[in-house]
């Protein structure tokens, strides 16, 4: 997700950021989104207020709880897409009948190719896009594979062999 922002915000677009997570707000907005919507999965409805700001031309869902993404149908402008780049541990719910009164398009993204990697580490290394990360010696994996689990690690955890 965060990757996703910066690429995004460095090619030109405007970037509404979806997250239930509020501390996580800062973040976003450095990281170059223009707006960020909260979602609680309760009274705070990312959807609801998604449309209420016009909608969308593409929702990119990177969260691997795809319980609710089929939702973000209801975001999208019309001829929007929703991009799948998160590995759902549950099966892909929507509805037909919108998606079909938006002729809305679903797509499933995989990481590119050898050009599409040399792309993203030449912006890598003009620092448009910067990896947020918690690093750890290979002497706490266990604590790291904890907060992992626990789903607290902050974007993306290294466990390093470097001594």
């Amino acid at each position: 997700g965060h990757h996703a922002i910066m690429l995004a915000a460095a090619r030109g677009a405007e970037v509404v950021a979806v997250t239930g997570n509020p501390s996580k707000r800062r973040d976003a907005l450095a990281l170059g989104a223009t707006d960020v919507v909260l979602d609680d999965g309760g009274e705070l409805d990312a959807v609801a207020e998604l449309v209420r700001m016009g909608g969308v031309d593409v929702v990119l869902s990177t969260t691997s709880d795809t319980t609710d993404v089929g939702a973000y149908v209801a975001a999208l402008r019309p001829e929007g897409r929703l991009v799948v780049a998160g590995l759902g541990t549950v099966p892909l719910t929507l509805d037909s009948a919108l998606l079909t009164e938006k002729a809305a398009t679903i797509l499933g993204a995989q990481a590119g190719g050898r050009p599409e990697l040399e792309a993203v580490i030449e912006r890598a290394v003009r620092g448009e896009v910067r990896p947020r990360l918690e690093r750890y010696p290979l002497a706490q994996l266990a604590r790291a594979l904890h907060r992992l689990a626990d789903r607290r690690v902050r974007y993306r955890a290294v466990v390093s062999t470097e001594l």
